[in-house]
């Protein structure tokens, strides 16, 4: 059960809100909590569908500190993951792409290809 729901409990952990609203998100706690965890793809993948069908308006701010951080922090492990799991590259560019995109997230979404 715990693993059905582990991307909602995440997410849950840093948002502020009640009834299925969210007053207030967390954007850069949780992209620093999913850079800790990269090494865990499935999981990352997880939290990022998520964020898009539940919380979509801040799925593109929380990818974008995600993929940022990940270039300047850990752009290896960033490369290795795009690699075993490429699955997470599409969800993450997803949801950089998703309503009005920043020239900022385009320059992710760039990364992200080369990868």
């Amino acid at each position: 059960m715990y693993r059905k729901h582990d991307a909602e409990f995440i997410v849950n952990r840093f948002r502020y809100g009640s009834l299925g609203m969210t007053a207030s998100m967390d954007e850069s706690g949780l992209a620093a909590f999913l850079v800790k965890i990269a090494s865990n793809p499935p999981r990352v993948e997880g939290v990022f569908k998520r964020l898009q069908s539940a919380h979509w308006s801040d799925a593109d701010d929380v990818a974008n500190l995600f993929v940022k951080k990940m270039k300047e922090r850990k752009n290896a492990v960033m490369a290795m993951v795009a690699k075993q799991k490429p699955s997470l590259i599409k969800p993450l560019s997803k949801c950089l792409d998703e309503r009005w995109t920043t020239g900022g997230e385009y320059k992710m979404m760039d990364y992200l290809k080369a990868l």
